[in-house]
C-alpha cells in the first residue's frame, strides 16, 4: 500500500509541484484585490468601457469599445480592439461590477501563461527546467504584481504563449487540432490588442530557418494581418478615415517616435532600472542561460541546418520581448509595463540556468553538491529580491481619485453628465455617470460643455508638450456659464455646476493663520508651514493634518456658502502612534464661524487620547449652523496644545467635516 502511494507520487510529483506553485501565484497575484484602484496605472479605463457593455448591452455597444453614451449616441474609443472588455463585461455579468470581478480577469490570463511557460519549457529544455521557469514566473514582479493589473498585457501574453505552444506541438506532429489551436490564438490574440502582432514575424523567420511549414506560417501571419485589417476597416466604418485608419498611424508613428528617444540616456536608465526592479535576479540567470545554451550550441556543433523550432522558440521568444521595448521607445519610456512582453523569454532561460546548475555533475561529489546548493541559494535570493520590489510596488497608495469619483457620485443623480479631459482616472469610473467626452482626447469639447452643462468639469491644470492647448481659454468658458472653481491640485482641476458640495475637504484651503492664544488676533508672518499640509485622502474618508503650534493657535479657513437649516458634521482624533504619555498633554480642537462681521466659535473639546485610554478612538460630533447660514461663510478649524503649552507628537486630524442639510 505504502510502495504503491510512493509510485503515484513520484508518478505526479511534477504535476503536484506546477499545483503547489500556482496555488502560492494565485496567493500572491490576489493579495488586496478587493481595494480600489490606488495605484498610478490602475486607469480603470478598461472597466469604464466594459461598465458600459454591461449596462447599456452589446446592441447599443456593438460589441467595440464605447466609453459613453449620450442620448442613445455613442462616444467610442477604437484605440485597441475590444475583447478584453468584452470578457470584462462578462465578468460583470455573473459576479457584479467589483474591482475584483475585473481583476480576475487578468489574474486567470496570468495563471494561465505560467502553466503554457511549463508546457514550453517542458518540450524545449526538459521538466526540471520547465518547473523553475514557471516558478520564476510566478514570481518575477512583473509577472506577480502587473500580472493582476486590469490591462491588455496579460490576456495578449497568453494568446502568444498559446500560440507558441500549439505552434511548436503542431510542428512536430502535424495534428491539425494543434493548429486550429494555433489559429484561434492568432484571432483572439489580435482581438485583445496590437502587440500580438509582432510575434508573427518571428515564427515565420523560424519556418525559415528550419524549412518547415512555411507555407502555413506565412497563412498564419496573414492571417494576422486581416485580422488587424478586418479591425481597421471596423474603425473606419465607425468613425471615418481621419479617426480612424488615419489616426491609428498616427498613434503608432508617436508610440514609436525612434529619433526623439534613441538618443536619451534617461530612456536606458530607465530601462535599466525598472528591469532590476521587475525582473530582479532573473535578469541575470537569463543572461547566462543564453550564454550558456550559446555555449552547448557550439560545443555540439550545432549548425542552422540542425535548428528546429523547439531549440529556436526561447530565443524568438526573448527578441520579441526586447524589440518590442526599442520600436516603441515613447511607451518604453512612459510605462513601466511595456516590460511585460519579456517575461517568456527571461522566465525560459532563467529556469534553464537553474536546472542546468541544478543538474550539474562531475567526477568529484562535493562540488556537484555545492553546485546544486548555490543553484537552491540563487532562488532564495531571487525570491528574496522579488519580495522587496513586490512590497515597493504595493506601498504608496493614492486613494483620490477613488474619493473624488466616489463624491462626484454622491453629488450628481443618475442621468447628470460630468466632463474629464485628460488621464484622470479612475475618477469617471467611480463617478458612475456619463462623459460628455473621451477623457483620452486632451483636447475640451467647449462646444459640448455649453450644450450639456456637465455638472463637474475636470481637467489636468498644467500645459505641457504633449497637451498644448490654452487651460485658461476653458476657465473662461466654465465662468462664463456659472460654474465654481471647486479644487485645484496638482493631479486635476475640478469646477461644479449646480451642485451642492457637502464635503468641506474637497475645497482648497482658503487660508491658514495662526492667532494669539490670549488675544485671538492674527500673529503676522507666523511660521506655520509644515504644520497644516494639503488634506489627505485614507481610503474612504479625507482628513485634515493640523499640529498645533506651542505659542499659538493654528487656524485652517475655508470659505463656502452654507444653506439654512444646516449642521456640521465631523470626527476628531490623534495618530494612534503617538497615544503613549511620554508624547504630550493632548490637543485643544475647536470650530468658528463668520459669517458677516460676526464670528462664533461653534466647538471646542480638549482630548488627551495619551493619558486618557478613553478617547482612544475617533470622536464624532454635530453642530448646528444656525448662526452661520449664508454666502461666502468662513468656517475655521483650530488646534492648540495642551495645558502645559506641550506641542510635542500633537499630530491632530480632522475627518471628514461635511455640511449637512436638517432633514424635516
Amino acid at each position: 500500500m505504502l510502495s504503491n502511494r510512493t509510485d503515484l507520487i513520484k508518478k505526479y510529483q511534477s504535476a503536484l509541484v506546477l499545483i503547489l506553485i500556482l496555488f502560492f501565484a494565485t496567493l500572491v497575484r490576489c493579495y488586496e484585490i478587493t481595494l480600489p484602484y490606488c495605484k498610478t496605472w490602475e486607469i480603470a479605463f478598461q472597466e469604464i468601457i466594459a461598465k458600459n457593455h454591461f449596462i447599456y448591452g452589446f446592441a447599443q455597444t456593438h460589441f467595440v469599445s464605447v466609453i459613453s453614451v449620450i442620448n442613445g449616441q455613442n462616444i467610442y474609443h477604437l484605440s485597441h480592439p475590444p475583447l478584453l472588455q468584452i470578457v470584462i463585461a462578462i465578468s460583470y455579468f455573473f459576479f457584479g461590477i467589483h474591482e475584483w470581478s475585473a481583476r480576475i480577469i487578468p489574474i486567470l490570463f496570468s495563471l494561465g501563461t505560467i502553466i503554457l511557460i511549463f508546457a514550453i519549457a517542458d518540450r524545449t529544455w526538459d521538466r526540471r527546467a520547465a518547473l523553475f521557469s514557471a516558478f520564476i514566473t510566478s514570481f518575477i514582479p512583473m509577472s506577480a504584481y502587473f500580472g493582476r493589473i486590469v490591462n491588455f498585457e496579460p490576456a495578449v501574453l497568453f494568446f502568444i504563449l498559446l500560440f507558441a505552444w500549439a505552434y511548436l506541438i503542431w510542428d512536430e506532429t502535424s495534428s491539425n487540432n494543434y493548429l486550429f489551436i494555433a489559429v484561434a490564438a492568432v484571432v483572439l490574440g489580435g482581438m485583445t490588442d496590437w502587440p500580438f502582432f509582432l510575434v508573427l514575424p518571428f515564427f515565420v523567420l523560424i519556418s525559415l530557418i528550419t524549412r518547415k511549414k512555411i507555407g502555413i506560417t506565412v497563412l498564419l501571419f496573414f492571417l494576422g494581418c486581416g485580422v488587424a485589417a478586418g479591425y481597421l476597416f471596423l474603425k473606419n466604418s465607425i468613425v471615418g478615415y481621419k479617426s480612424g485608419v488615419s489616426d491609428w498611424f498616427s498613434h503608432l508613428l508617436f508610440r514609436s517616435n525612434i529619433p526623439a528617444f534613441i538618443g536619451n540616456p534617461d530612456l536606458y536608465s530607465r530601462i535599466i532600472t525598472r528591469i532590476w526592479l521587475n525582473f530582479s535576479l532573473a535578469i541575470i540567470l537569463a543572461a547566462i542561460g543564453v550564454f550558456l545554451s550559446i555555449y552547448i550550441f557550439r560545443k555540439k556543433q550545432i549548425t542552422c541546418q540542425d535548428l528546429t523550432t523547439k531549440r529556436l522558440i526561447p530565443p524568438a521568444l526573448l527578441l520579441f520581448g526586447f524589440s518590442y521595448l526599442f520600436i516603441f521607445l515613447e511607451s518604453t519610456f512612459t510605462h513601466e509595463w511595456q516590460m511585460y512582453y519579456l517575461i517568456p523569454g527571461i522566465s525560459l532561460y532563467a529556469g534553464y540556468t537553474l536546472s542546468s546548475l541544478y543538474s550539474f555533475t562531475l567526477k568529484g561529489r562535493l562540488i556537484s553538491i555545492l553546485v546544486k546548493m548555490g543553484s537552491i541559494v540563487l532562488l532564495i535570493l531571487f525570491i528574496s529580491l522579488s519580495v522587496q520590489s513586490l512590497i515597493s510596488f504595493h506601498e504608496g497608495k493614492s486613494y483620490e481619485a477613488y474619493y473624488f469619483g466616489s463624491r462626484i457620485n454622491e453629488w450628481t443623480k443618475p442621468g447628470d453628465y460630468i466632463c474629464v479631459i485628460g488621464l484622470l482616472y479612475p475618477i469617471p469610473y467611480y463617478a458612475d455617470r456619463q462623459l460628455t467626452q473621451n477623457p483620452v482626447d486632451d483636447i475640451p469639447d467647449l462646444a459640448r460643455i455649453q450644450e450639456l452643462n456637465p455638472k463637474v468639469v475636470a481637467f489636468v491644470p498644467n500645459e505641457t508638450q504633449q497637451s498644448p492647448w490654452n487651460r485658461q481659454d476653458l476657465r473662461n468658458v466654465l465662468k462664463e456659464n456659472n460654474y465654481t472653481l471647486l479644487t485645484m491640485k496638482p493631479q486635476f482641476e475640478m469646477w461644479v455646476r449646480d451642485v451642492a458640495v457637502p464635503d468641506i475637504l474637497v475645497r482648497d484651503i482658503d487660508s491658514i493663520e495662526v492667532r494669539d492664544p490670549r488675544t485671538g488676533n492674527v500673529i503676522p508672518q507666523a511660521d506655520d508651514r509644515g504644520d497644516v499640509p494639503p488634506p489627505q485622502v485614507l481610503f474612504r474618508q479625507e482628513l485634515l493634518y493640523e499640529h498645533p503650534l506651542s505659542n499659538g493657535i493654528i487656524r485652517t479657513n475655508y470659505h463656502l456658502d452654507i444653506p439654512e437649516g444646516s449642521h456640521l458634521t465631523f470626527g476628531i482624533g490623534l495618530d494612534e502612534r503617538v497615544w503613549d504619555p511620554s508624547m504630550g498633554d493632548g490637543v485643544t480642537y475647536e470650530v468658528y464661524c463668520q459669517a458677516g462681521d460676526n464670528e462664533t466659535r461653534l466647538f471646542s473639546q480638549y482630548i488627551d487620547p495619551k493619558n486618557n485610554v478613553a478617547v482612544r478612538k475617533w470622536l464624532y460630533y454635530s453642530v448646528p449652523l444656525d448662526t452661520c447660514s449664508g454666502n461666502d461663510t468662513r468656517i475655521s478649524f483650530a488646534t492648540s496644545a495642551g495645558p502645559e503649552n506641550n506641542n510635542s507628537y500633537d499630530w491632530a486630524y480632522w475627518m471628514n467635516p461635511r455640511i449637512e442639510r436638517d432633514v424635516t
